[in-house]
């Protein structure tokens, strides 16, 4: 694989788990929601390791409530992506709790806000 392969297939792992994370989710939990047997296929996702097809892809994004788009970074740029993740990786278990919530809370915000 070529080496802009290799960086697509690890920015792609890193969103993977900075979403798992930010829903709380371990990796076994994840593999349940998408019918895997054993973490091991998201940890090797996870670690740039793997390619999926499509249909693994939008398992993946209805397991995280994400659209596909998302889980390539195209809503949001890789430079917000990699401030926002240093943001909740210096956080302890219950501030990151809290963040989630609170990201939930503003989502939800959001929409009443259309309807």
């Amino acid at each position: 694989m070529s080496d802009k392969g290799d960086k697509v297939l690890k920015d792609f792992g890193l969103r993977i788990k900075t979403l798992r994370e930010l829903k709380g989710l371990s990796q076994m939990e994840l593999a349940e929601k998408c019918g895997y047997s054993n973490k091991a296929m998201i940890s090797f996702i996870e670690s740039g390791k793997r390619k999926i097809n499509q249909e693994r892809v939008q398992l993946l994004a209805d397991a995280l409530e994400v659209s596909p788009s998302e889980l390539f970074g195209d809503a949001i740029d890789d430079a917000e992506f990699r401030r926002l993740k240093a943001y909740y990786d210096a956080l302890n278990d219950s501030q990151r709790k809290t963040l989630v919530n609170y990201a939930e809370f503003l989502r939800g915000s959001d929409s009443n806000e259309d309807g």
